[in-house]
């Protein structure tokens, strides 16, 4: 891999820009950005105006996606809002370009089933952002679930708070694609993280109840609350999935909670903490000191592997996760109530 084109260079992108350069300093990076806007945005979301982002890592403009074919790019990194996410993802694809979006692949269904043919027909390969797959303790945590070590799951707590107006020092929270219905923003679409992760762990729901509304006083042009509940079947049990989400609450939490027939399992995954509990025993607390950028690094790890040729096994299982989690949160989506 020796060429990579970002479309969208905001916080996200920059972040992914370091990893890679990080990983190998020798590679040439095309951008294809609509802001004018160069200055550098670090991993905590601080700006330096001082510094140019063009300048600094030698960053080539391309005036339409078109010219991505003319210089053979190996890889493109889409992190531009989520509305835009399939247009471009298709016309990759279509020009032969393995592709790593963020998440969520898209806001709604249009394109997507074209995508997936073009990619299987051209055996081209798209990856999503979903990151915590690739966090140790979910791996840890998919093992324990595997080996049955709280017996049969029948019952899983969401819990998912955060303070969205403060996530971007550099731009008014207003402006943001998650407080605006319109960019792909809202609830459900951005703070999807978990709802992916118990996709992973259990498959594929079905969906008994969604409820979202804006219920702060935030200036925003989408909903900031949602309560989902969901069912997971396999072949002993039924599982109910009851999520509580916002980005609006200055109580930070992002636990999952799974209950079994011989014990519990919570998964603190902010302070990265696993607690175990198994037939009312004392508990079990497994901690990593992984850190945030170790992740994405794992991540990209993951997907240089598969552009290598290795890990197609996992790849393959990822994008079915991957589909199951859009068709789940469109569907959330489309059959959302609201609370009143």
């Amino acid at each position: 891999m020796k060429k990579v084109l970002f479309i969208g260079l905001g916080g996200i992108g920059q972040r992914h820009l370091r990893l890679l350069l990080k990983y190998n300093k020798n590679l040439k990076i095309y951008a294809l950005k609509s802001l004018s806007r160069n200055f550098e945005i670090d991993d905590n979301l601080k700006i330096n105006k001082n510094i140019n982002i063009i300048n600094k890592y030698n960053i080539s403009i391309l005036k339409s996606l078109k010219q991505a074919q003319a210089f053979n790019i190996d890889l493109a990194v889409i992190s531009n809002p989520t509305y835009l996410h399939a247009k471009f993802l298709l016309n990759l694809l279509r020009y032969r370009i393995p592709t790593f979006v963020e998440k969520p692949l898209s806001h709604n269904n249009q394109n997507i089933n074209q995508i997936i043919a073009i990619s299987k027909k051209y055996r081209v390969k798209f990856f999503v952002g979903f990151m915590l797959r690739h966090h140790p303790l979910t791996q840890q945590l998919k093992i324990l679930l595997d080996k049955k070590s709280i017996g049969n799951v029948h019952h899983i707590n969401v819990t998912s708070k955060s303070f969205m107006p403060e996530w971007h020092k550099y731009e008014k929270y207003t402006k943001l694609y998650a407080s605006n219905e319109s960019m792909g923003g809202g609830i459900i679409l951005t703070e999807c993280h978990e709802i992916d992760l118990i996709n992973f762990f259990f498959g594929k729901p079905s969906i008994l109840s969604v409820f979202s509304d804006k219920l702060s006083n935030y200036n925003l042009k989408s909903n900031d609350t949602a309560i989902v509940n969901l069912k997971y079947k396999n072949q002993k049990s039924i599982i109910l999935s009851n999520i509580y989400l916002s980005f609006t609450s200055k109580q930070l939490k992002k636990e999952i909670t799974i209950f079994g027939e011989k014990g519990s399992i919570n998964y603190d995954i902010l302070n990265s903490i696993l607690k175990i509990n198994i037939n009312g025993k004392n508990t079990k607390i497994i901690k990593s000191k992984i850190q945030r950028n170790e992740i994405f690094m794992k991540q990209w790890k993951f997907i240089i592997s598969v552009l290598d040729g290795k890990k197609l096994n996992i790849y393959n299982k990822f994008f079915d996760i991957n589909l199951i989690t859009h068709d789940s949160l469109i569907s959330m989506k489309s059959k959302s109530k609201k609370f009143a």
